[in-house]
């Protein structure tokens, strides 16, 4: 596990990593056009409000509750989907999709639920964990 202090260099260092090596192709292949003030203002919003802070805050969660905890988050990206489809074209759910939206609530909580006594999500240390101390690494070991 992450602690919790390393998770925003090792956040930043994966960014300044894809800009570096994105930087080569993005200068041999430039754009046809030159990008006006609101499509950059635009990039820029994406790169750093999505990108950058999205980052930043999952390695906090993941430092937070581990690997299992913070990967259970991605279930819930069809749910959003549907949510926000519902919203803005205005589609419509049908009996199947509600009965999908259940199924991934169910495997969120079988996958959560095994991680009732995990010392990350007490607020305790996993290196002060009594288990990690008697040797064992993994928590739930």
């Amino acid at each position: 596990m992450l602690p919790e202090h390393t998770t925003n260099p090792l956040a930043a260092g994966q960014q300044l990593a894809a800009a570096v090596l994105l930087l080569p192709p993005a200068l041999a292949l430039p754009p046809n056009a030159v990008p006006d003030v609101g499509t950059g203002a635009a990039v820029l919003a994406l790169a750093l409000g999505c990108t950058a802070l999205g980052f930043g805050l999952f390695y906090r969660l993941l430092a937070r509750v581990g690997p299992t905890g913070a990967l259970s988050v991605t279930f819930l990206v069809p749910v959003f989907g549907i949510a926000w489809g519902t919203v803005f074209p205005g589609e419509h759910p049908t009996l199947a999709t509600g009965t999908g939206l259940l199924i991934i609530l169910a495997g969120i909580a079988l996958v959560n639920a095994g991680r009732q006594g995990h010392p990350r999500l007490h607020g305790e240390h996993v290196q002060d964990h009594p288990r990690y101390r008697s040797g064992c690494r993994e928590p739930n070991g």
